[in-house]
């Protein structure tokens, strides 16, 4: 899963991208911070979606049922299905909000359905680490032959649904740390460089008003120099990650 790293905000990853890539807008280097914006805007669409499952189910509770269909149609322009959804996932999955974050929208809704079976539901809700890489589609065959009984709890096709492949989400966690470390870093070791190159002689022809002294500026340029040491040994780590 791609991460924005320092970044929870969707519109904080909008605008340090619009930021970074202004003056190319279609450079494919910032695909991955589009990803990240999405998959955060996803996630508030699901938080929001078990909430609004929520109120539906509290309104249920006070209006007779014809007059509270007719009310959450009305009131909230939603069809009789979009209201059924919204109430089914939340009486379904609003008691496991971590996992829920991390299932598609629509394997969410497939396994809210009370023709899911309940014993495999219960089983991904409470095992699951991630499924946001498991489609529709796989979770309807596994079910329909869970119910078929050709499949149980213990078959490998049930084990590796919840399976996480950890290992290669902290390569890609990692490669796209190391890149923004390189550009942080690039871009510091330039500003050092500009900077500590308008303090030396001979833009200071008279020494009574040079800024820092010799030994400080050495101290810089040596700054300077372990920066681009550290950029050195970082960009092989990422070449490396990428592979």
């Amino acid at each position: 899963m791609t991460k924005a790293i320092g970044f929870t905000n969707p519109d904080e990853i909008h605008q340090d991208r619009r930021d970074r890539f202004s003056n190319d807008l279609k450079n494919p280097a910032q695909l991955p911070m589009m990803a990240s914006e999405i998959k955060l805007r996803t996630l508030s669409i699901k938080k929001n979606s078990l909430i609004i499952g929520r109120i539906l189910t509290e309104a249920s509770e006070i209006l007779p049922h014809g007059e509270y269909i007719n009310w959450a149609k009305k009131e909230c322009a939603f069809s009789k299905t979009t209201i059924y959804n919204l109430r089914k996932l939340y009486t379904t999955c609003g008691g496991y909000p971590k996992i829920v974050e991390k299932i598609n929208t629509s394997v969410l809704y497939k396994i809210s359905s009370p023709k899911f079976p309940k014993e495999l539901k219960e089983y991904i809700l409470k095992n699951a680490d991630i499924l946001d890489k498991i489609s529709n589609e796989t979770i309807k065959d596994i079910s329909e032959r869970f119910v078929k009984k050709e499949l149980t709890l213990k078959s490998p096709e049930v084990i590796n649904l919840l399976q996480y492949n950890r290992d290669q989400d902290a390569v890609e966690y990692y490669h796209i740390e190391i890149k923004r470390r390189i550009e942080l870093l690039t871009k510091i070791h330039k500003q050092f460089s500009d900077n500590v190159q308008k303090l030396e002689w001979p833009n200071f022809p008279n020494k009574s008003k040079t800024v820092l002294n010799r030994p400080q500026i050495r101290k810089i340029n040596k700054l300077i120099d372990e920066i681009k040491n550290m950029v050195d040994k970082l960009k092989p780590k990422a070449i490396s990650l990428k592979k």
